[in-house]
């Protein structure tokens, strides 16, 4: 099996810390569970094989990236993360280097 290089450095880096974290903290085993898992969105056959279509997986990973903090219980609401683009996509912060047209675009949103 031949991984995608942002895969494969995904599988190092966190093989890399589970043995850090192993041997620091006297553990053997894996941190990590479920695998981590990477579609490539410009694999077309890919994604019509597990997703109604590519506009509707764009919008599913826009929202995810946005909501993981909320889901995570880090914050409370998207807008409370300022680590996110949130704000900028819905306007409550200027000054954004965010392409808010070409997002809407790919996510099939205009």
């Amino acid at each position: 099996m031949i991984l995608d290089p942002v895969t494969n450095g995904f599988r190092k880096l966190l093989s890399t810390y589970a043995h850090e974290f192993n041997i620091k903290n006297n553990r053997s085993g894996a941190l990590f569970r479920p695998k981590t898992k990477a579609i490539c969105l410009n694999d077309e056959a890919e994604l019509n094989s597990q997703f109604l279509s590519r506009q509707d997986y764009y919008l599913n990973t826009f929202n995810y990236i946005h909501y993981n903090a909320v889901e995570a219980g880090i914050v409370a609401h998207a807008a409370d993360w300022k680590w996110s683009s949130f704000r900028f996509y819905n306007g409550l912060r200027a000054g954004s280097i965010c392409n808010i047209e070409l997002a809407k675009q790919i996510c099939g949103l205009i």
